[in-house]
Order: structure tokens, then sequence, then C-alpha cells
């Protein structure tokens, strides 16, 4: 039988965390119902994760991540009650208005999105509007 042990907790949501996702293995992307996405890398060399920043802020809360790699592009997806799907390079830090450099917005969802994946140059979403979608990332189209 495996055992497993907590190897820490992360504190900065104000609301309960509805998704995680792994950026690489020195970095978590956490989403909540506070309408955030934070990102928490860890401090040096240590097992330890500092604390976090905001990379992007929702008008409703969120409750889906997934992260885009694909040809060398790292993208962080999270969608949730806005109906859309948000995509923000790892290094945005959101401040009042988003760079719009960093960020990209998928609309075609009519209710919550409650799921996303990504396979390939593709982002994958599921919805309450009983539609899946199937998204091609192309730069130069968004």
């Amino acid at each position: 039988m495996s055992m497993f042990r907590l190897s820490t907790t992360l504190y900065g949501h104000d609301q309960d965390v509805k998704t995680l996702a792994a950026l690489n293995e020195d970095a978590i992307v956490s989403g909540s119902r506070d309408s955030t996405v934070r990102i928490w890398n860890r401090a040096g060399k240590s097992k330890d994760f500092g604390s976090s920043i905001i990379s992007f802020k929702s008008d409703k809360f969120v409750n889906a991540l997934a992260v885009y790699r694909h040809a060398g592009e790292v993208l962080i997806a999270s969608a949730g009650n806005d109906n859309m799907i948000n995509l923000t390079a790892p290094g945005a830090v959101f401040m009042d208005e988003q760079n719009e450099d960093d960020q990209y917005c998928l609309i075609g969802h009519t209710a919550n999105v409650c799921t996303l994946d990504t396979f390939e140059g593709f982002i994958l979403s599921g919805s309450w509007d009983i539609n899946e979608k199937v998204w091609p990332k192309q730069r130069a189209d968004l």
C-alpha cells in the first residue's frame, strides 16, 4: 500500500479552491470561487512554495484549469461561470488592466465551462450547455 504525506498547505485564496494544475515541477496554478487564478512558485531550492501571484481575475468564479503546451508555447487556460475560456501567459501578473499581449479569450459556450484539457495544438472544453468544444490554437488568428 502506498502512503502519501502532506508536504505543505498554501494560503491565499479568499474562497474555496475549485481546480489545480501543475505548470511545471516548481509551479502550481490554482483557480477559485474568489474569481482568481494564482500561480504558486517553489521558494528557491526548498521544497516549500512561497506566496502566490494573481495571474488572472475573472468576473465570475473559476472552476477549470489546463496548461496548454505546444510548439514551445505555454499558456494557462482557465474557465468558469463567465462561460469563457481565458488563456494567459504564465508570466502575466494581474493588475487593474490585463496586458492584452498576455491574454486570449475563447467565446462560444452559453453556460458554465466546467472542464478543460489540452491535446497537442488543441484546447478541449466541456460546459453545462451540454456541449463539448475542440478549439485549435492559432496564435496569428487570436
